[in-house]
């Protein structure tokens, strides 16, 4: 019977034979750190341990419990309970996740919540709310966690979706050296029957000296992932488990180098550890190997049924773009960069493999917008391919996109002075202004003009570029002259943006020939080329940079970039509130910006329509909402507002749903809002005290929460 009593009960049990005197179970939590119900759970399992021994445990109304026997059986018991000594057991969240889910797996009969408990020495409580946990990760995976009413816990799967599950623990385990580490209350191994760390290390060692240049441009990670994969595979074959071909496989990796590899590999296999690898087995490593992250890309994709990579970059980086208003078409580095990620990553979208991504939360925290608009564009690979895009891949899109987004502002695009000039009627005009203004927010507009006063206009508001909807003469020698259709395309609107924002001209400098004319004027000039020459270099190394509060994609902070509690005042918070669906919880979280005149009812219509027509994008992690629109939208100024809700709704996001926390935030520009929203995400990535925020049931218990994460 000792041997079924947690670490926890054996001290409890000790410290009742040492007391001669009554001890309430309030004084009993507080000594032992946990709950009022556990401390009662372990009194009554106890009750009958003392029991065996000859001890009766009393209990008595508002005085507590005592022990009561004789000296000898008291002797005896204690004894028996000082040997052996507890165990140690992991206590962490993350190791008790990591445990539940590996005895999850290996349990093939099933087993019960008292189990786990007493393996873990946790209560049955927190090994509930931690089965909640794991069965979310599971099901990513494909592995179903059944719980049957008086049988226990089962797990239903495919062999390829519990290897899959089995691959992403070991290595995680692994990696922070936990692999066959975990003491148990009963000394049991669970991983027995499981790959040996020896049986890894070698594949690792292998796989290194394998002489194929397709493993050797694998990253380092991938290969630690493969090593894991193919000792999971040897201990699995010689158990009799195999996977079998899917519908879905495709039947043209033969000709493939991936194949030969692979099929060089099983036949590694079958004479080091004597086993068959069936075809099902070359062909699924085969997709492995397909899918795995690389360095360079030796190869075209395959099949017929995915678009071509080439289409999907190009369709990711104009979503990316038009959210987050930069030009990005233009960086070669960004468009080589997805294509060697998205190859490999495409097989692994059909043909459901898993990758995990270590920077996901950070990615998230640190970098919302991009991350946002990242898992945008992940919606229109889902709509374009038919294959759902995980998280963790959209996390490496974003960590591209980020990369791209600081390559362009260490270019210090300069923001410009813009007249228009339109052949049309006013109706027409004010319609492609308000338009331009939409898709060009970087730029200063300083009105609509016809060409007949475009150039009076031009000097009277020292525009340094001019948009015309027909073609100019010479009247503009000094500036340059875009002309764009009165209904602009989106390729000319991309075609305009990066003439603005990397056309190097100096603001708001007279021309060269104005300058001439003046010194004219006052003098007799002998060189006039060579003046030219000098006014124009001297100009060009005076007035070619912008000045930094004009420019809109700064990267240091700002005078006017506001701190988390300057736009979280207690008025915007809005906390455990009730909303029958995600329109209302909108609506609910934009109200208090709205009732300040912060923004106009039309941003929040366009939160509404970018969320029907592009997906719950916006739905950046677990639970959260991230709503937002563009400046144009009706934004008055810079605010932030935060709903919490007693129950979550449904946004439409597989992964995330439902969301309990929505924060609504509103920008004049690109950078004024970025103070704020990081030191948001960093509270929102912080579990303990995200759970305190969604708890807070008033404004100061709410602020008291965000006051941490203030500099």
């Amino acid at each position: 019977m000792v041997a079924s009593l947690t670490s926890r009960q054996r001290f409890l049990a000790l410290h009742l034979l040492a007391r001669e005197e009554f001890e309430t179970v309030a004084a009993l939590s507080a000594g032992f750190r946990v709950s009022p119900r556990t401390i009662r759970y372990d009194l009554k399992l106890l009750e009958g341990w003392f029991g065996e021994w000859g001890l009766e445990l009393e209990r008595r109304p508002r005085r507590g419990v005592i022990l009561r026997g004789g000296r000898s059986e008291r002797e005896r018991a204690e004894i028996h309970l000082d040997t052996p000594e507890p165990r140690i057991v992991p206590l962490t969240k993350e190791e008790r996740i990591r445990s539940i889910t590996l005895f999850l797996l290996v349990q093939s009969d099933g087993l019960t919540v008292d189990q786990l408990a007493r393996e873990l020495d946790i209560s049955r409580g927190t090994v509930l709310r931690d089965l909640d946990v794991v069965q979310k990760q599971l099901v990513v995976h494909g592995v179903v966690v059944e719980r049957i009413p008086g049988r226990g816990l089962y797990t239903r799967s495919s062999e390829f979706h519990w290897r899959q599950a089995a691959a992403v623990l070991l290595t995680d385990m692994r990696q922070d050296g936990e692999y066959r580490s975990l003491p148990l209350q009963s000394g049991s191994d669970p991983f027995s029957g499981w790959p040996t760390e020896a049986m890894m290390r070698e594949f690792e060692e292998t796989l290194s000296r394998w002489g194929s240049p397709l493993v050797q441009a694998l990253s380092g990670s991938a290969l630690q992932v493969l090593a894991v994969y193919l000792a999971l595979m040897v201990v699995r074959l010689k158990a009799g488990k195999w996977i079998e071909k899917a519908k879905k496989e495709p039947d043209d990796v033969k000709p493939l180098p991936e194949y030969a590899e692979a099929l060089r590999l099983s036949h590694h296999l079958e004479e080091r550890f004597c086993i068959d690898v069936p075809e099902s087995e070359t062909v699924h490593l085969t997709l492995r190997l397909l899918g795995a992250q690389r360095f360079q890309v030796l190869r075209t994709e395959i099949g017929e049924n995915d678009p071509s990579v080439g289409r999907v970059v190009d369709g990711i980086i104009r979503v990316v773009s038009d959210m987050l208003q930069m030009p990005l078409e233009r960086d070669k580095e960004l468009q080589e960069g997805l294509s060697v990620h998205l190859k490999p990553a495409l097989i692994r979208l059909r043909f459901g493999f898993f990758i995990k991504n270590p920077l996901l939360k950070e990615v998230r925290s640190r970098y919302p917008r991009i991350y946002a608009a990242s898992q945008k564009a992940a919606f229109w690979v889902e709509r374009v391919t038919g294959h759902s895009v995980p998280p963790s891949e959209i996390g490496y899109i974003a960590m591209h996109i980020g990369a791209a987004v600081w390559r362009f502002t260490a270019t210090k695009p300069t923001v410009r002075r813009v007249l228009l000039v339109c052949a049309s009627g006013v109706g027409t005009a004010k319609l492609l202004e308000s338009h331009l203004r939409r898709e060009l927010s970087g730029v200063v507009w300083t009105g609509v003009s016809t060409a007949a006063k475009a150039k009076e206009e031009a000097e009277r508001h020292q525009v340094d570029f001019v948009i015309s909807t027909l073609p100019l003469d010479d009247s503009f020698p000094d500036l340059p002259v875009h002309f764009i259709s009165p209904v602009p395309t989106w390729e000319e609107i991309q075609i305009l943006r990066e003439k603005l924002l990397f056309v190097r001209r100096p603001e708001r400098v007279p021309p060269i020939s104005r300058l001439m004319a003046l010194i004219d004027e006052h003098a007799h000039i002998r060189n006039r080329k060579g003046l030219e020459k000098r006014l124009t270099e001297w100009m060009g190394n005076h007035f070619s940079m912008p000045s930094p509060e004009v420019s809109s994609f700064s990267t240091g902070r700002m005078d006017c970039d506001p701190m988390l509690d300057q736009l979280l005042k207690s008025e915007h918070l809005c906390l455990q509130q009730s909303c029958s669906d995600w329109k209302e919880a909108v609506n609910t979280g934009a109200r208090p910006l709205l009732e300040r005149g912060m923004i106009e009812r039309s941003y929040v219509e366009q939160i509404v329509r970018n969320m029907i027509e592009h997906g719950a994008y916006m739905v950046i992690a677990p639970g959260i909402a991230l709503l937002h629109a563009r400046p144009e939208d009706g934004v008055n100024a810079v605010c932030m507002s935060l709903l919490t809700l007693d129950e979550g709704v449904s946004f439409g996001h597989e992964a995330n749903d439902p969301v309990d926390v929505v924060i609504t935030f509103a920008t004049l520009d690109n950078n004024m809002h970025l103070t704020a929203l990081s030191q948001l995400m960093e509270l929102l990535s912080d579990e303990q005290r995200l759970e305190r925020l969604r708890e807070a049931k008033t404004s100061p218990e709410a602020q008291r929460v965000i006051q941490p994460f203030l500099p």
